[in-house]
């Protein structure tokens, strides 16, 4: 069965909203002239000229002035150039015409309606119309329509709830909608179900790592939300290590970064929380590489691929976030949608 993917969907975002693969993604300011896909419309740019330097706002020019303080003399007032925000003005041409509440457009003495924009030159990617561009049928709007993204988000939310309903079943597993066997380990939770009320909570498998992954973002996204201190029964904040060291066995090899915070509820061997000592899992771009890494050497050293046991590198890297790395790499997976 064909299930709607919603990454490029706007029927409940519109900026979320791409006319993919009609376009193409420009990481550069815009130029004049360029039809901009945006909001199920086609936007016109009318102007695009850099922020005058007395007009930078402070933030900004404390940015500037870092990013040009870190580059040879010689080359600060260029990277100044490439790191000046950008005033946009866009006029609107085709398609339907979306507000979000507060926002403020303008419109021409022609009946023409503008959106005015301030954008940094390096940190925002615009999807370029090529002319003449495919429409649908039922509008002769700019696809993929409003319309049709609507049947999409309806026919999706519509199997899921199928799913939920399923997997509540006594005796099924909720990620995989399978019996669960009485040899079979399972992981359920004492409170009544936050997805289906009157219900008890779902079952997961938990031999097998995509019914866990599940059962961990369920508690991380519904029970953790609601009560931080929930007792944990399928996740942990840290990251479990497996160090290679020679002479090490059994328990000895594994270190979770949680120490005494660990609940040992990492999943199934090979769980996506359980790595190689020698791994590095970077927790955020902003945040200088910090990585988890455990805090005994095992002495394991590999030259011919340059890796060796993290706890003995203190070159690179910070540690501060260890103890509840997994929390960290959860939440960021889901801002990038990774769990879409």
């Amino acid at each position: 069965m064909h299930t709607p993917t919603l990454m490029y969907n706007g029927a409940e975002d519109p900026d979320r909203w791409r006319p993919y693969p009609l376009a193409r993604v420009m990481f550069r300011v815009p130029q004049v002239g360029d039809l901009l896909g945006w909001r199920y419309g086609g936007w016109r740019v009318d102007e695009a000229t850099q922020v005058a330097r007395h007009d930078l706002h402070a933030d900004d020019q404390e940015t500037l002035d870092r990013v040009a303080a870190g580059v040879p003399p010689e080359r600060r007032e260029s990277v100044r150039r490439t790191w000046t925000p950008w005033n946009i003005v866009i006029r609107h041409e085709h398609g339907p015409l979306i507000k979000k509440p507060g926002e403020r457009f303008q419109t021409l003495h022609t009946g023409a309606t503008t959106a005015h924009f301030t954008v940094k030159s390096t940190s925002r990617s615009f999807d370029v119309l090529t002319e003449p561009f495919p429409v649908c049928s039922c509008h002769g709007h700019i696809w993929p329509c409003q319309e049709m993204d609507l049947g999409d988000l309806v026919e999706r939310r519509g199997l899921e709830l199928d799913k939920v309903v399923a997997g509540h079943a006594d005796g099924i597993c909720y990620a995989c909608c399978e019996p669960i066997s009485t040899r079979q380990k399972y992981v359920t939770f004492p409170e009544p179900s936050f997805l289906l009320p009157g219900f008890t909570s779902p079952v997961f498998h938990a031999g097998r790592a995509a019914c866990w992954s599940e059962a961990e973002d369920y508690e991380r996204k519904y029970r953790l939300a609601a009560d931080l201190d929930a007792p944990r029964f399928a996740s942990c904040p840290g990251v479990r290590f497996i160090h290679e060291g020679r002479g090490l066995s059994g328990s000895d090899r594994l270190e979770c970064t949680a120490g005494l915070f660990c609940t040992g509820h990492h999943g199934p061997s090979g769980y996506r929380h359980e790595s190689a000592c020698y791994h590095k899992i970077h927790l955020a771009s902003n945040m200088d590489g910090a990585y988890p890494r455990p805090s005994r050497d095992c002495g394991y050293r590999n030259d011919d691929h340059g890796i060796g046991c993290l706890a003995a590198d203190l070159s690179h890297g910070g540690t501060s976030l260890s103890p509840v790395a997994a929390d960290v790499i959860w939440a960021q997976n889901q801002k990038r949608g990774w769990r879409t």
